[in-house]
This record gives C-alpha cells, structure tokens and sequence, in this order.
C-alpha cells in the first residue's frame, strides 16, 4: 500500500519537468539552458522515484511466499530437485 502514493506523488517530478520544458511565463527568470538542467534534475528525480516504488512493489512477495510455504502447498520432495 506504500508505494502507490510513492508513485503517484513521483509523477509530480514528470510535471515539473513539463512545465519547465514549456516554459510558463513565471520561468521566464530563468535562462534556457538553466530550465533544461532543472528538466534533467526532474526527470531524473522521476527515474529514482520509481526505483523507490520498486522496493515496495515487491515486498509482499515475502509474506505471500512464507504463507505458501507454511501451508503445505508444495510437497516437501519438491524443493529437493
């Protein structure tokens, strides 16, 4: 349940980025290659997000595959091949 707000606040690093590429008249202090940086910082703030969201994406995997063990699905010869 963590990471869907991890991911969804991370797609507010995609917006910036977009803004900063289009260039709204409130960045017009900024010079252009001076946005661009700021788009990179973003994009790849967003690329980290989700390198974040990723941890927890698989982490249930844990207590589901202990819970699988524990039940007895899989015959105990079965591990040994």
């Amino acid at each position: 349940m963590v990471s869907i707000p991890i991911a969804l606040l991370n797609e507010l690093n995609a917006i910036a980025a977009l803004v900063l590429v289009r260039g709204a008249d409130f960045l017009s202090i900024f010079e252009k290659p001076q946005r661009d940086a700021l788009a990179m910082l973003f994009l790849n703030l967003h690329s980290h997000g989700f390198g974040i969201a990723e941890i927890f994406w698989g982490l249930w995997l844990f207590p589901l595959g202990l819970l699988v063990y524990r039940s007895g699905f899989f015959p105990a010869s079965w591990g040994s091949c």
